[in-house]
């Protein structure tokens, strides 16, 4: 409907106006600019611009000027509907304005990458002529001063100074723009390995169907895509590829290294390990797997892994360390030295009270002996008086009898205490 509505307005246009309508065999028509999502909005006006200076300066056809085209095609609703990216309403729109050609161009901006895919159309044929994309890593300006203007010369046929940013095709010729993640990889076009590594520009391809192959070593491990690309003449297609691991892969590492490895847990003496680590296997089939780690000095291990298909899977395994028993033995020797000096301590702690103990009773003893001693001297002088002399019988026998006891237990605390001190000794030795 919209399509209809757009050559009626040109056709009421064509016939009230002319003089704005000359035909003419090389003029040429510059279509609204399209834009990306990625690309800022307020880079719009800066861009189209940009594009129409360069085809204004290298452009063998001259262009129906914008301001004309403003007024007659009311370029922001068309650019919002997208007319102009199809090839056949271009072509119809461009024969009711009288021009020959028509230049299609749309802008994007895709992880930091800037790029211009332009297209020149011939109108009366609705045959693409050529197509150019050019690229720029950097910034807004350089791709407005530099790439653009490139894009426009190659587009013609002419040197870029932008030799290695760019794709240009002819009549029958089709292009792909390859990028993986991660990059660097080798690219296999059919079966042919490709010049060069990702990011990488495939032109001269021929139209119809292909398999394109991406292959990347990483640490010794393969990682690969495959895509089935359908090339179109003179259009650039352009593919994104993550790259996965062409196997099952385990990725397996421990500290300590050298660990053995070997399937299941049923381990028999003379099996052969299936690695050592750190190790990559890749005979391994998605799901469960359970795998037995050794290693001399460390615990024995066993380890159930869920496998992913085409994935690369990594395990990491801290060994815990087995104590030996020369250790062990050398830990116990240790202990027991400890506790023989705590016990020690011990008993010349008890030996050294003992020891006061007999020497206090051993003292109380003495004196109990020598208060006897004076009491015998004074039955010996005393006057006969048996009052008195009973008295010092009584004394002389209680002191006897008292020191005789605290003799007795000063000399078994003194034995205890040699018994002591001989037990210190021995535990300290």
């Amino acid at each position: 409907m919209l399509k209809r509505y757009l050559k009626f307005i040109l056709f009421v246009l064509f016939w009230a106006c002319p003089e704005s309508f000359a035909s003419s065999d090389s003029t040429a028509i510059l279509s609204p600019l399209q834009f990306s999502p990625g690309v800022d909005t307020t880079l719009h006006p800066v861009l189209q611009s940009a594009l129409e200076v360069s085809l204004q300066s290298e452009s063998p056809y001259p262009l129906v000027e914008r301001a004309k085209l403003a007024l007659i095609l009311q370029e922001q609703a068309l650019q919002q509907t997208g007319i102009c990216e199809d090839i056949g309403c271009a072509a119809e729109s461009g024969k009711i304005l009288g021009a020959r050609f028509m230049y299609l161009a749309k802008a994007t901006y895709i992880q930091g990458v800037y790029s211009l895919q332009i297209s020149l159309v011939d109108v009366t044929t609705s045959e693409i002529l050529a197509t150019v994309l050019e690229t720029c890593e950097g910034s807004v300006e350089e791709f407005a001063q530099k790439s653009i203007p490139g894009a426009i010369l190659r587009l013609h046929g002419k040197p870029s100074p932008n030799a290695s940013s760019g794709v240009s095709l002819r009549k029958g010729e089709a292009a792909l723009l390859v990028r993986t993640n991660p990059g660097g990889a080798r690219v296999y076009l059919d079966g042919k390995l490709m010049d060069g590594l990702t990011p990488l520009s495939l032109t001269q391809v021929m139209e119809g169907n292909h398999e394109l192959l991406v292959s990347k070593a990483i640490d010794g491990i393969p990682w690969q895509a495959k895509v089935q690309v359908q090339a179109k003449a003179l259009q650039v297609e352009r593919l994104a590829l993550a790259l996965l691991p062409a196997k099952t892969i385990l990725q397996f590492t421990s500290s300590p290294p050298d660990a053995e490895i070997y399937w299941g847990t049923q381990v028999k003496a003379g099996d052969a390990p299936l690695a050592k680590t750190p190790a990559i296997l890749t005979d391994l089939k998605a799901g469960l797997c359970t795998l037995s780690v050794f290693l001399p000095g460390y615990k024995d291990t066993t380890l159930r892994i869920p496998i992913e298909e085409s994935r690369l899977n990594r395990i990491n395994l801290t060994l815990t360390e087995e104590q030996d028993f020369f250790k062990l033995s050398e830990q116990k020797s240790f202990l027991h030295q400890r506790s023989k000096i705590a016990a020690s301590r011990i008993f010349a702690w008890t030996a050294g009270t003992v020891a006061g103990a007999s020497a206090v009773f051993l003292g109380l003893a003495y004196s109990d002996y020598q208060d006897a001693l004076t009491a015998d001297k004074r039955l010996q002088t005393a006057v006969v008086d048996p009052a008195a002399i009973q008295a010092d019988l009584d004394l002389r026998h209680e002191r006897t009898d008292r020191g005789q006891l605290r003799e007795r237990t000063g000399i078994i605390l003194s034995l205890a205490t040699l018994a002591l001190a001989a037990v210190c000794i021995t535990l300290r030795f």
